[in-house]
């Protein structure tokens, strides 16, 4: 293989590696944040769809949707754990995905606003709820 050719595919791996290796930033978040909340916290209204899944109720204040999503994950793992697991994916995977798209092409900037917002108080105690 000529040398200009492996340079360039160098090159471009190397580019490949620094555009990525942010977006694993999001993952080691949401371990953190399922690590720090586990097994996860039922509020009032949260318990109230696990028991309404459980019973196969549906009614106006628990959406059918969301029986049916506790229904579905209560099958794999019993209690709040995949909610949990479900939300905390959903936040942090949006947050850099709004992320990325704000900061295209700086990827420090992006890996700031992440850990900024994603880690700020108010956003991080709402999210282990």
């Amino acid at each position: 293989m000529p040398d200009e050719t492996r340079v360039a595919r160098e090159r471009s791996g190397e580019r490949k590696w620094r555009l990525r290796a942010p977006s694993w930033l999001w993952v080691g978040c949401a371990a953190l944040t399922v690590a720090v909340a586990f097994p996860g916290h039922l509020g009032v209204d949260s318990s109230q769809q696990l028991e309404a899944a459980l019973e196969h109720q549906f009614s106006a204040w628990h959406p059918p949707a969301m029986v049916a999503m506790w229904r579905v994950l209560n099958l794999a793992i019993k209690g709040p754990f995949l909610m949990l697991a479900l939300q905390v994916v959903a936040w942090w995977l949006g947050l850099d995905l709004v992320a990325r798209r704000v900061f295209e092409g700086f990827p420090v900037r992006r890996c700031a606003c992440l850990l900024a917002i994603g880690l700020f108080p108010p956003c991080f105690g709402h999210i282990l709820h």
